[in-house]
């Protein structure tokens, strides 16, 4: 069962200085670099936010954070990631590793869900994009969401996730549990351990657990292999990847996919993935700041590779 979200008088003890920040509904991320460099995001854009007078302010942030969440300080280890709450998400860099300073990122999922009419709203899908991505969730057939970094893709993923028919089971396999889903028949799957050999038990979990969708929700290492195998005999596959263009995110995909199977060559997983995957939606955070679906495509196996088909383009 999903933890409960934290009691916002706790996060605002936590956060400290940046509460006022964070507690906006427009915000979406807070970056911190040094105690003189915070900034904050939307989808307007990234907007530069004076917070601490010192040094001492961040160093004291970092600790609440980290003492909230219960990490302890490992000698040798200057990376921490971990969850405030079901929709906080942070990851700490330490000196000195970070040479200006503790590093910070704060990342937001939306406390609400987000709506086909909120995306038309922020201006990140048309009308048509809509209509689109709808028969695509109608069609039982597996996609990829992909997108670079900071471009709202997770989020676009539960969106989608929570548009699926009713019908249908959605078992899902996460890393970190990062997904935000209401829906009935929905079983969450997540490691404990955040190791790959763990998530590789999780899809043989998944195997026998009768998914009509199986969605995995990071495509970072040697389970993606396994995950595509599975998804080709016996459901529905979803999964989300990172790339900085929608190519580059599928040679992602299957440059994974031949390191984590058994033998296959780069032909093998381009047609191992046309089979899992029949469309590529692609959502880019531009230059300007503002988060964007700008394409959607479907997969074709010709001639040993994987073409894409654009049928919508923003």
């Amino acid at each position: 069962m999903a933890k409960a979200k934290t009691n916002s008088s706790s996060l605002k003890a936590v956060l400290g200085p940046l509460w006022n920040v964070f507690s906006k509904d427009t915000c979406w991320e807070i970056i911190i670099d040094s105690f003189e460099d915070v900034h904050s995001a939307n989808n307007s854009g990234i907007k530069a936010e004076k917070i601490f007078k010192t040094s001492k302010d961040l160093d004291l942030l970092v600790s609440r954070l980290l003492k909230f969440s219960k990490k302890k300080i490992i000698e040798g280890q200057y990376s921490y990631f971990f969850k405030l709450d079901d929709y906080t998400r942070v990851n700490i860099v330490l000196p000195p590793v970070a040479a200006k300073g503790p590093s910070v990122v704060i990342g937001k999922l939306p406390l609400k869900e987000v709506t086909f009419d909120d995306l038309v709203k922020w201006q990140a899908l048309t009308d048509e994009g809509v209509e689109v991505i709808k028969k695509i969730l109608n069609s039982q057939k597996g996609f990829l969401v992909t997108g670079n970094m900071g471009s709202g893709k997770t989020t676009l993923l539960n969106t989608l996730i929570n548009n699926l028919p009713e019908m249908h089971r959605v078992v899902t396999l996460e890393r970190m549990p990062d997904l935000v889903i209401k829906r009935p028949l929905l079983c969450r799957l997540h490691s404990q351990t955040q190791k790959a050999t763990e998530m590789i038990e999780l899809i043989e979990v998944a195997e026998r657990l009768r998914a009509d969708f199986l969605v995995l929700s990071e495509c970072v290492g040697p389970e993606v292999g396994p995950f595509v195998n599975m998804i080709r005999n016996n459901c529905t596959g979803i999964a989300l990847a990172s790339g900085e263009s929608l190519v580059d995110a599928v040679k992602r995909v299957t440059t994974m996919t031949v390191l984590s199977s058994d033998g296959f060559s780069i032909e093998e997983a381009n047609y191992a993935l046309a089979q899992a995957f029949s469309y590529v939606i692609y959502q880019e955070k531009r230059a300007d700041g503002t988060r964007v679906v700008s394409s959607i495509c479907e997969t074709r196996y010709e001639g040993g590779e994987l073409k894409l088909k654009v049928i919508y383009k923003a």
